[in-house]
């Protein structure tokens, strides 16, 4: 097995902690990076107490910060970083609406094309992975700011898979398109709508119907990224779970 080193973006919980832990105990050098100074202190805290053994950095990608991958050696970068903004579009500040893009799409564009750069010059053959969403699928009330943000970037990376073939270099550009994971993540994004106007109604809904899709088994998902990780040749398209892939494509032709 190859040894690599790998950045995970949005790292301090979730799928990217997760899968960073799983990384490191493979024998890679994972570098994980979170949003705030305090969510760096925690997680470091946190790898601690738990005997791992990684780098912890602050990469607030819709910042200045992104330019620190420039003193980092990549073979890999994971762009898990997102956000999630819920409410009305038509109640929603137009601000929040572009936030929400700036993060999820042109932040992680910027992020990716500096990474890219810096693997051609040191003539790396890297594997960009990008993590968007099966929600991209789905018209969901009042989550629309960001379904939509994950589904213009699921096309801006399948038009960039395709641009590659173009290019003459050995970079791949792999799409993650992940269902509902029980991180904790789909619930700020339902509650955090409620700055908006009263939504009880609809967050009771929603958060009942999170409750009994989300994933609560991580071992599966980690398997098959770790597998195209290690990978000489990843595939393009990685969709996990695979009954709430299927259930997407199916709603995606008849919506």
């Amino acid at each position: 097995m190859i040894f690599l080193r790998i950045l995970i973006t949005g790292a301090r919980s979730g799928i990217g902690f997760n899968l960073g832990k799983e990384l490191v105990n493979r024998g890679h050098c994972v570098y994980f990076s979170t949003h705030t100074i305090n969510e760096m202190k925690s997680l470091k805290k946190k790898l601690k107490e738990e005997n791992i053994d990684a780098l912890c950095f602050k990469i607030d990608i819709s910042t200045n910060d992104i330019n620190l991958v420039n003193s980092l050696k990549i073979d890999i970068l994971i762009c898990n970083a997102a956000i999630g903004i819920g409410g009305s579009i038509l109640d929603m500040n137009i601000n929040d609406i572009k936030y929400n893009y700036d993060v999820n799409v042109f932040s992680t564009i910027s992020l990716i094309k500096k990474v890219y750069n810096n693997m051609k010059s040191d003539n790396i053959d890297g594997k960009i992975f990008v993590i968007s969403s099966l929600a991209g699928y789905f018209s969901f009330p009042f989550l629309g700011s960001y379904s939509s943000s994950k589904m213009a970037l699921s096309i801006i990376i399948k038009s960039m898979m395709k641009e590659l073939k173009y290019l003459n270099n050995n970079i791949s550009v792999s799409l993650v398109e992940l269902g509902a994971y029980k991180t904790g993540f789909n619930q700020v994004m339902i509650d955090n709508k409620e700055k908006y106007g009263d939504y009880e109604f609809i967050n009771k809904k929603q958060r009942n119907m999170f409750s009994k899709i989300e994933n609560k088994n991580f071992s599966s998902l980690n398997n098959k990224l770790i597998k195209n990780i290690e990978s000489s040749k990843p595939k393009q398209y990685i969709r996990v779970p695979l009954l709430q892939s299927f259930v997407a494509k199916i709603y995606f032709i008849f919506h």
